[in-house]
């Protein structure tokens, strides 16, 4: 199993700079992203159903928006979320 971790620093950004293209080109199972900056309804189709991850799961900060968040995408379904913030996943 190949898991890759990255803060994005705002993924709507990290889309317009090539971002889909690494996210081919890095065949992980489950990719870890932080600071993805963005609520999941505010973004493109094509970020929100990627073939290759089926099971998408994403956090933003509400209270604050714009502002923080991290997400999984994953291969395979996870059996499990645990989250430490309390948050049910």
């Amino acid at each position: 199993m190949r898991l890759v971790s990255w803060n994005v620093n705002g993924i709507r950004s990290a889309v317009r700079k090539g971002f889909l293209d690494w996210l081919t080109a890095v065949r992980a199972d489950v990719v870890a992203l932080q600071e993805t900056r963005a609520e999941l309804e505010d973004l493109s189709d094509d970020v929100r159903r990627l073939r290759r991850f089926p099971h998408l799961l994403w956090s933003s900060a509400r209270s604050r928006r714009g502002y923080s968040g991290v997400a999984l995408l994953c291969r395979s379904e996870p059996r499990r979320v645990l989250t430490s913030l309390g948050v049910d996943p």
